[in-house]
């Protein structure tokens, strides 16, 4: 029983990551029965009738819109280049929505995916959306860009982006490698103001270059990257984070909503800090 169930997640794995599969080979290849996991599969609201999906293979081609900077650092940040054809994202499904933007982007006939991913440190589960678009163009652009498979800890800066276009990229990276955190304080010490902080974790060479570019653009201290499991660089003072804020998510629209709304939050209360 075991050993049949366990064959009957390694197909629906293998379905759900490989877009060129179909039900009937990929019951072969794993000797299911083909009804079985096709029932399994559409309770993921995973379509299995599949089609061959529309992409825009050369969108990275040439990174000259705000839109393509933001989803080059986005990608940098959070998507995995697999088999050298196929761009993964995965993200918790509350950020589906976004996902959705960027699969209406690249390729609106995709299909996102629903599924439960085990968390290798907590061993728990926790619900997860994930967009697969294949084309090995794509995947030879990103990779002149800087993204490259089993990128972790490797991420290397786009550098001759134009200057209007830096901070759009900055942005993109931010939602899927960066952090805004308010936290309140005790009960008893309510009348302060609450601790904030902003963030970004990458590697060294992405914290130097996020930190370089906002110590020469907005005139913040350059934060040297901290080393841990990955290298990091925060920022805590109140008027350097709303000087990021402003430059980051100004008269934009393409952006992860729940980060923006800490952003929001932010600016909420400390109304005095921001210009303009």
């Amino acid at each position: 029983m075991l050993i049949r169930k366990k064959k009957m997640q390694d197909a629906m794995t293998y379905f759900v990551t490989n877009p060129d599969a179909t039900i009937g080979a990929t019951a072969r290849m794993f000797n299911v029965d083909r009804g079985t996991l096709r029932k399994h599969l559409q309770k993921m609201n995973e379509t299995t009738d599949r089609r061959t999906a529309t992409v825009d293979h050369s969108y990275f081609k040439v990174i000259d819109t705000p839109e393509k900077a933001y989803w080059l650092g986005f990608i940098l940040a959070d998507g995995s280049l697999k088999k050298l054809d196929q761009v993964c994202v995965a993200l918790n499904r509350e950020d589906k929505p976004h996902l959705e933007r960027l699969r209406d982007t690249l390729s609106p006939d995709s299909n996102i995916c629903d599924y439960e991913a085990n968390n290798n440190v907590t061993g728990k589960k926790y619900p997860t959306s994930s967009l697969s678009v294949t084309s090995k163009q794509m995947i030879s652009d990103l990779a002149v860009h800087g993204v490259a498979p089993n990128k972790t800890k490797v991420e290397q800066p786009k550098l001759d982006l134009r200057d209007d276009l830096v901070r759009h990229y900055i942005r993109g990276f931010f939602d899927g490698d960066g952090w805004i955190s308010i936290y309140d304080r005790r009960p008893q010490d309510r009348c302060k103001n609450p601790k904030t902080e902003f963030g970004f974790g990458s590697s060294e060479d992405m914290c130097e270059f996020v930190s370089q570019h906002l110590h020469e653009v907005l005139g913040i201290k350059y934060k040297e990257p901290k080393k841990g499991y990955i290298y990091r660089i925060r920022y805590t003072s109140n008027k350097d984070i709303a000087k990021i804020i402003q430059y980051l998510y100004h008269d934009t629209v393409l952006y992860l909503p729940r980060k923006k709304e800490t952003a929001d939050r932010f600016c909420r209360l400390y109304p005095s800090l921001l210009e303009g």
